[in-house]
């Protein structure tokens, strides 16, 4: 798949690190996240990050975060059916 194509599935490719690794105890710090998505190929920014994670939250995955040093770690606390 070309890599430009992969900016279409980035909310998708989002999700697999938040899901499979994250919990309230365990966040992941936005630079982590930029750093998976950049090593799947997707470009991100932490401003672009945010807005990400709000349409993560309005179509109903509940990501949470918390700090994690000096910046914000993101955690999703349940998963819709």
């Amino acid at each position: 798949m070309a890599q430009e194509n992969w900016q279409k599935y980035k909310l998708l490719k989002l999700l697999e690190p938040l899901r499979q690794k994250t919990d309230e105890q365990n966040p992941l710090s936005t630079s982590q996240i930029c750093n998976k998505l950049g090593d799947m190929g997707i470009s991100c920014e932490r401003r672009t990050l945010t807005k990400d994670i709000a349409v993560l939250n309005e179509l109903g995955y509940e990501v949470m975060w918390n700090w994690v040093g000096k910046e914000k770690g993101y955690y999703i606390r349940r998963i819709p059916v």
